[in-house]
C-alpha cells in the first residue's frame, strides 16, 4: 500500500479519468424542508439533482475541460487546478457517499 501512495502520477491519472468519465452522472436528493438555493426557494419534498458530468467539465473550474490532463491533479505542477473542492465528487459526499471511495 505504501508504494501505491507514492505513485502520484498514477493517482492523478485515476482522478482525471474519474473526472472525465464519472461512475455516476448525477446526484439526486429530496428536500426535507423548504430551503433557499442560489436565490430560489425550493419547497420540501422536491427532488434536486446535481449534474456531476456537467460540473466536472465546467470550463470555469477546469481549463481545457475535455482534455485528459492528469497534471492538473499534481500539486506544484503549473497546470494544477484551482477548482472548487465540490467541482469533482465522483463518489458523492457525506453520509450517502459510495462505499467504493475508500477502495
Amino acid at each position: 500500500v505504501t508504494k501505491l501512495n507514492k505513485m502520484r502520477y498514477l493517482r492523478a491519472c485515476l482522478h482525471e479519468s474519474m473526472r472525465l468519465n464519472p461512475i455516476i452522472t448525477a446526484i439526486s436528493r429530496q428536500t426535507q424542508t423548504d430551503l433557499a438555493l442560489e436565490g430560489y426557494t425550493v419547497p420540501a419534498d422536491v427532488t434536486v439533482t446535481y449534474p456531476l458530468m456537467l460540473a466536472m467539465r465546467d470550463p470555469t473550474q477546469f481549463s481545457s475541460p475535455d482534455m485528459f490532463l492528469p497534471e492538473r491533479w499534481l500539486r506544484g505542477c503549473p497546470s494544477h487546478h484551482q477548482a472548487h473542492p465540490f467541482a469533482t465528487i465522483p463518489f458523492s459526499h457525506g453520509p450517502r457517499m459510495c462505499v467504493g471511495k475508500r477502495f
